[in-house]
């Protein structure tokens, strides 16, 4: 993984919620949890709005600034919704 070159730096990254990983604070202003990618995982912390539908095993995108090499420090965080536009695309096919 080339993520050290990056600490420091604001970057985007995307993969999935690791099972058993995800704890959100009551007030819903900060959870973290261990991301899970193609090449490896990432510890990501995150302060500010949260997705209500983020949940562990869920496709996300992280943004913010890498801590460490294996710490990021995000302040945005989205929910991919693939399902719900692969299922609008299947039924016009079908048309």
């Amino acid at each position: 993984s080339n993520l050290p070159a990056f600490t420091g730096q604001r970057i985007r990254v995307s993969g999935k919620v690791a099972a058993n990983t995800l704890h959100i604070a009551k007030d819903r202003k900060r959870a973290s949890f261990v991301l899970q990618g193609e090449e490896g995982k990432l510890q990501v912390n995150c302060t500010g709005l949260l997705p209500d539908n983020l949940a562990e095993d869920r496709e996300v995108v992280a943004e913010g600034i890498l801590e460490a090499p294996a710490v990021l420090r995000c302040d945005k965080v989205l929910t991919q919704c693939a399902s719900k536009y692969q299922s609008a695309s299947n039924s016009q096919t079908t048309r």
